[in-house]
């Protein structure tokens, strides 16, 4: 076996560390809104109303269009221009939400800068039943942006 060989330079930085976020919302009736995630380019607001209906709002963060995308249960939307010097919101649960829709909602946004932030919401209010965690209206869910 030969003589070890010099060493190459050095390689490009490798991807940063973990992008993924968690996030949970938990309210009692009537709770005012609260922020429950920034991520780029986008917030989620949440609220509980007096009889424990919630709304789940995304809105932007970004003066830049965007492009936003949402499924829920069996409906969705394209949303072009999410950005707050155009389209500056999109309602993804409002207290008339069938169960299907509140149960699995995803959202894909793409930045004007070409960052692309994946989130899956799932979420319970007073329609469907007590949820055994004390609360009326509850969110929680993931996000990514790469």
């Amino acid at each position: 076996m030969g003589l070890t060989g010099s060493t190459g330079p050095q390689g490009p930085a490798g991807p940063g560390g973990n992008n993924a976020k968690e996030f949970t919302y938990k309210s009692d009736t009537s709770g005012a809104t609260q922020d429950v995630s920034d991520l780029d380019g986008v917030k989620l607001n949440a609220s509980c109303d007096a009889f424990g209906r919630l709304t789940l709002t995304a809105v932007a963060t970004n003066v830049a269009p965007g492009i936003l995308t949402e499924r829920d249960g069996t409906n969705f939307a394209i949303v072009p221009r999410f950005g707050t010097a155009n389209t500056t919101a999109r309602v993804l649960i409002n207290p008339f939400s069938s169960a299907s829709s509140r149960a699995d909602v995803q959202v894909h946004y793409v930045s004007n800068g070409g960052q692309d932030t994946t989130i899956n919401i799932a979420a319970v209010d007073l329609a469907d039943g007590p949820n055994g965690l004390s609360n009326a209206c509850v969110v929680f869910g993931t996000a990514m942006t790469f």
